[in-house]
């Protein structure tokens, strides 16, 4: 279960996206979790004073003694940052060629085709050089509780304004965030793949949220495949691929 706070419904703060964020890029690790929800109330204090009184002003001083500061932690997240957008790639091309296709491209191939986007390249543009077995056996088991967040991410364009832009979403996009993000877990959940002995995502393993947040699944669309790269602009000004 996602550890939402009550009051997100009635007024979500940039707090409340820091919460989603730091389990979408540590959901396996809690100090490190901690640690990002500690900086980013910190930073949010310092822009927002009058939300605390002074004895919660102290704590937060006193915590910010022994905890990185936000945008060292956000510096070391980029690597995952990434990673995450290709596990959000790679879910939802799985469950586009599900939903459409006769010939499900195999999830080797999704995965393949992934990393050569994100790829670093020579002339400096890309991210990161991720090959198929590091997916497999690392970023995968790591992510995969939470895919169906990175999913939602990565189709909902987050990545055209990296780095500068809200992660996971801005907040006037939070509802439509979280409804793609439950229907891509519901899809996850039910699809097996041809020749699969499993569904995509496992029930028992994803991590799901509050029931009191009442998140109704969006109307996903999937556009016809085949595989296609399109251009978006890299965090350097060039040009990278994307799978859509």
């Amino acid at each position: 279960m996602l550890p939402l706070p009550m009051d997100m419904m009635i007024r979500c703060t940039r707090l409340h996206l820091a919460a989603i964020e730091s389990f979408m890029l540590y959901p396996l690790d809690e100090p490190t979790r901690r640690d990002c929800l500690i900086s980013a109330e910190i930073e949010y204090a310092l822009l927002n004073p009058s939300e605390y009184g002074y004895k919660q002003q102290r704590h937060l001083l006193e915590l910010s003694n022994r905890t990185l500061p936000l945008n060292t932690l956000q510096e070391n997240a980029k690597e995952w940052f990434i990673k995450g957008m290709i596990v959000g790639n790679v879910l939802h091309n799985q469950i586009g060629y599900h939903r459409l296709n006769d010939i499900e491209k195999t999830k080797g191939e999704l995965i393949r085709n992934a990393t050569k986007i994100f790829e670093k390249k020579s002339d400096g543009s890309g991210f990161i050089r991720v090959s198929p077995k590091t997916f497999n056996n690392d970023i995968w088991p790591k992510l995969r509780s939470v895919a169906h967040l990175w999913a939602a991410a990565y189709a909902g364009g987050v990545l055209n304004d990296y780095p500068s832009g809200a992660f996971p979403c801005r907040l006037d996009r939070l509802s439509k965030f979280l409804s793609d993000a439950e229907a891509y877990r519901i899809m996850g959940e039910e699809a097996r793949p041809r020749y699969a002995g499993a569904t995509i995502l496992d029930p028992h393993e994803t991590v799901k949220f509050p029931l009191w947040m009442k998140v109704t699944p969006s109307d996903l669309t999937f556009e016809p495949l085949p595989i296609e790269e399109k251009t978006v602009p890299d965090h350097s000004g060039k040009d990278t691929k994307r799978h859509k």
